[in-house]
């Protein structure tokens, strides 16, 4: 009975020395600024969108692709979801969507960003637009 005892209490201190699960952190606020074709700042926060790529304004096709994004939202409000996972350019990835749409695959259509297929595993490479996929190369990250 006491080994038991001893067994319980052992057993216990070590679910409790144990992080609690991560609770998904949720943000939702009208877009600030589109700073590329698959990133923004909203809700006090820079997002990058999950699974897709845009070059950054200054690099071919950059400039363009935030025009395009930054169309799309103007006057917007949006939800994340953020992954936990910090971007190459410091910013917090999310899942986003604008009201029903999921975000990065509004961005896809419109042109504004690439699949990026090691991080989204293809979701969003038959959206992307054939003059995109002319123009901007993949980073080796997203291939």
């Amino acid at each position: 009975m006491h080994k038991s005892l001893i067994a319980i209490g052992a057993l216990i201190m070590a679910l409790t020395a144990l992080p609690a699960a991560s609770q998904p952190v949720y943000l939702e606020g009208g877009v600030l600024r589109v700073t590329s074709g698959d990133s923004l700042q909203a809700a006090g926060f820079d997002i990058q969108l999950a699974g897709i790529y845009a070059p950054e304004p200054g690099v071919l096709y950059g400039h363009t692709a935030q025009t395009k994004l930054a169309a799309v939202l103007a006057g917007k409000s949006v939800r994340c979801s953020l992954t936990g996972q910090t971007g190459a350019q410091g910013r917090e990835i999310a899942h986003c969507t604008l009201g029903d749409q999921d975000l990065s695959a509004v961005a896809v259509k419109t042109g504004a960003a690439l699949d990026c297929t090691a991080q989204s595993g293809g979701a969003y490479k038959a959206m992307e637009q054939q003059s995109m996929r002319d123009r901007v190369p993949l980073p080796a990250h997203c291939r």
